[in-house]
């Protein structure tokens, strides 16, 4: 190992954010996962051209109201009229945990990425601070429904199956909402799905607010 390569070792191990054991045991166990996210730390010159997001929310007044945790995805047919569907519904209708108002931020999607690029990309190191109750989805959804993409595109959000386990790619997956014709739907979606996801179809992404 030369010199200069040492001293960047040594720095990034200075520089490391605080993460609970199971983030960085994950991590550890995740080679390819762990090179991707340190070459798109790295290896990309930090141009606007290289961005996968560009933050559209900047000076909006946007929340994830408070909530109990008590209403699910599955039983939110008042909202998303036009249809409740997946591949693995089971994570819907789980128990999750009462929420404070938090600060919400919404991405527009520039370049094609699967949904696990793009939870990654936001945070490489905890997808647990991305993650959003299905109370907390719906409530959105009914409270911000102007800022959801239409035309039958879509907006993302990140969720867990069990609320009680840490956020691994297990035991995630993405809720894809979707406006047609002014009717709301939902499909979850596999987090780890090979699915690409095209910039042209105006995407976009719902997280807390990343940094207060």
């Amino acid at each position: 190992m030369d010199k200069q390569t040492a001293k960047l070792i040594a720095r990034i191990a200075e520089n490391l954010p605080d993460m609970k054991s199971d983030v960085m045991q994950r991590w550890s166990n995740d080679d390819k996962n762990l090179q991707m996210a340190l070459k798109m730390a790295f290896c990309q010159p930090a141009t606007v051209s290289n961005l996968l997001f560009r933050r559209i929310s900047d000076g909006a007044s946007l929340f994830f109201s408070a909530c109990d945790g008590s209403e699910t995805i599955a039983d939110a047919h008042d909202v998303f009229k036009s249809g409740i569907g997946g591949e693995d519904l089971s994570g819907l209708s789980g128990h999750s945990k009462a929420t404070r108002k938090t600060h919400a931020e919404v991405y527009k999607l520039l370049k094609n990425a699967t949904l696990k690029e793009m939870f990654t990309f936001l945070s490489p190191s905890d997808l647990g601070v991305l993650c959003l109750t299905g109370h907390q989805i719906k409530t959105f959804c009914k409270e911000h429904r102007a800022w959801l993409c239409a035309a039958g595109y879509g907006m993302f959000f990140l969720t867990k199956k069990n609320w009680k386990a840490p956020a691994t790619f297990d035991n995630l997956f993405v809720a894809r909402v979707r406006v047609d014709s002014a009717v709301l739907s939902v499909y979850v979606c596999p987090f780890e799905s090979c699915l690409m996801w095209y910039a042209n179809d105006h995407f976009r992404l719902a997280v807390p607010q990343l940094v207060d």
